[in-house]
């Protein structure tokens, strides 16, 4: 089954679950009273929480195993051992091996089913699995481009081009597992940066249990007007699922903050779905997810004294995925003899950058005459070649000012005229627009570093490398700033859902239980105790 039918069959039950608990809630509504439906709701947000917190605990531990594996492997690395032994080495030497909760561990023959699903899907291969396959595995990048790690997907790329390009791993091990920490760096100060929005949704959520505590302690009966009088139900129906949708409201924005965070390994594209071409959206955050990587991979194989065409080659057919296609057509098409300018124009429109139209231009006024010719026409010919080339050097001579600007992290030189009128031209100075100027920025300094260095012999190793650092760098502020965007927020949900939860479950119930001559709509009454 191709990835497309079970990624439908996964949406098909899906939707068949959420009818199922929608008619169970139903059915229980209808036969044991609004409560009972109430009661269900509750008990399934609350396994929904728990099974969330869960899957949390085990990412974080999955990011901390992958770590030690990583040092652990290049520790071995360098001691001499061959690259397969020291991976069994290193798994071996971790001790306890996070497992998914709620998955059942499958057999040793097992070998269909979920198992060989790409990527962090509930089928992936867990670390421990992986331990008990390594030993037989005929190809241990293929079975680490299954695991559950993204950081040791990455190591099966890498094994990929170091196989290819005779590339030293243990350099390469040591750069991932550098990698690795700092990735789980990141993952725990966007967690830090997030625990204040979460911890006071709960804790406003809680409020209501406060304020019937403090009723019941005054003599009030607040738990009694919610349980018996149709309006305490009615308070208790909609201040309950005011909390739960104020509750739902904050992780949705949490949930958005996490999703700005470009995943570690974005791995090949699933066959079987439509993706838009390679200038639609998914496509184009799978492209920059994966390019810092693969920067790092093809200085790794310039170091190793490979050239620029065969180093994007060997690491894009390694890569695969939306940035592997990108940097593998440049390769080739910068071996066949095509301008640097030219070879890179799919991956500047790929990753969003204005694709330009100089050579395009040059290119067609040199296409629509047959035979070159003589005279006026050959003239003019010849000056439009001239034009065309003054258009590229202006060109790449831009490209390298954005280089400039996006490795020293600097302003550069002041724009120009032009750069100004295209600035306020922009719709999208602020948002969306400043995170697609710094995505963009990344795929023009790589196209401007490798023009660089096939015109003036510039090197080009530290310069990929400080171009990955630093997109990274970006992408993590990034996502520090929605982070803190976030806190403010959160203060919709504070407003519109939280407070009146707290006004119909920790103050009504007391005033209609202090005030008994309200009417027995609210309530049972209390009856006055007659005297002598």
């Amino acid at each position: 089954m191709t990835t497309g039918g079970r990624g439908r069959r996964v949406a098909t039950s899906r939707l068949a679950g959420g009818a199922a608990r929608l008619g169970l809630i139903v059915a229980v509504t209808a036969l044991a009273g609004p409560l009972a439906g109430l009661a269900v709701i509750v008990a399934r947000a609350a396994q929904l929480a728990i099974r969330r917190a869960a899957d949390q605990r085990y990412e974080a531990e999955l990011r901390g195993a992958a770590e030690d594996v990583l040092a652990a492997l290049s520790t071995e690395l360098d001691a001499g051992a061959a690259p397969d032994e020291a991976l069994r080495t290193a798994l071996y030497s971790v001790g306890d091996l996070p497992t998914r909760p709620g998955r059942r561990r499958r057999g040793a023959g097992h070998s269909h089913g979920q198992a060989g699903v790409t990527g962090q899907a509930a089928g992936g291969v867990d670390l421990a699995r992986l331990r008990e396959l390594l030993p037989g595995a005929e190809d241990p990048a293929r079975l680490l481009a299954r695991c559950e790690a993204p950081a040791l997907r990455q190591l099966a790329t890498a094994y990929r081009v170091c196989r290819l390009a005779g590339v030293r791993l243990a350099p390469v091990a040591t750069m991932l597992a550098d990698a690795a920490r700092a990735d789980a760096a990141r993952a725990d100060e966007l967690a830090s940066a997030l625990a204040g929005p979460r911890s006071s949704g709960r804790l406003v959520a809680g409020l209501p249990l406060l304020g019937l505590a403090l009723g019941a302690l005054v003599g009030s009966s607040p738990v009694e007007v919610l349980l018996t009088g149709s309006a305490g139900r009615a308070c208790l129906t909609a201040g309950v699922l005011l909390d739960l949708a104020g509750l739902r409201w904050l992780r949705r924005i949490a949930d958005g903050v996490q999703a700005r965070v470009p995943p570690v390994c974005a791995g090949p594209l699933p066959a079987g779905r439509r993706w838009g071409g390679s200038t639609s959206r998914e496509y184009r955050r799978r492209l920059l997810a994966d390019l810092p990587l693969a920067l790092d991979l093809v200085a790794a194989c310039l170091r190793s004294g490979a050239t620029t065409q065969h180093a994007l080659e060997v690491v894009g057919v390694a890569t695969g995925g939306a940035a592997g296609s990108q940097l593998k057509a440049a390769g080739r098409a910068m071996r066949r003899g095509v301008p640097v300018d030219e070879a890179c124009d799919r991956l500047l429109a790929a990753g969003g950058a204005p694709r330009p139209d100089a050579a395009r231009a040059g290119t067609e006024g040199r296409v629509g005459t047959g035979r070159a010719g003589s005279g006026r026409a050959g003239a003019a010919r010849a000056v439009g070649r001239r034009g065309g080339d003054r258009r590229a050097a202006g060109r790449r001579e831009g490209l390298r000012h954005e280089s400039s600007r996006h490795e020293s992290g600097g302003p550069g030189r002041g724009p120009t005229r032009h750069s100004r009128r295209s600035w306020r031209a922009d719709p999208h100075r602020t948002g969306r627009g400043s995170n697609r100027r710094r995505e963009t920025r990344v795929v023009t300094a790589t196209a401007a570093a490798i023009g660089r260095t096939e015109s003036s012999g510039a090197k080009l190793a530290a310069t990929l490398t400080r171009i990955g650092d630093r997109a990274r760098q970006e992408a993590h502020a990034a996502a520090i700033a929605a982070a803190r965007r976030a806190g403010v927020l959160a203060v919709a949900p504070l407003g519109l859902c939280f407070l009146p939860a707290f006004l119909l479950l920790g103050v009504v119930p007391v005033v209609i239980g202090s005030v008994p001559d309200l009417g027995p709509a609210f309530g049972p009454t209390t009856p006055p105790t007659p005297q002598g």
